[in-house]
């Protein structure tokens, strides 16, 4: 059995503020990293427009493994007890 992995793209602007696209999804790392080099103009100026961001800053982007992201936030929001 084939075990398949979505690849999402997600822009930090610092390790607590991040926006995750839903859209477009990746089945390759490759296919992402190739996406943000073709159109991180477009992505910047979408995250600008939305957020209200100065112009000046930039975010960066990363393909991410959509399970090991959200295994992450799950372990990030447990309480410490």
């Amino acid at each position: 059995m084939v075990s398949s992995i979505t690849i999402i793209l997600v822009a930090m602007w610092s390790p607590i503020d991040f926006y995750i696209f839903s859209n477009p999804q990746f089945s390759t790392k490759q296919e992402c990293v190739e996406y943000v080099m073709e159109n991180q103009r477009s992505l910047q100026t979408y995250l600008i427009d939305e957020f209200n961001s100065p112009p000046d800053e930039r975010s960066t982007f990363y393909c991410v493994d959509s399970e090991n992201l959200k295994n992450a936030l799950s372990k990030q929001n447990k309480p410490n007890i």
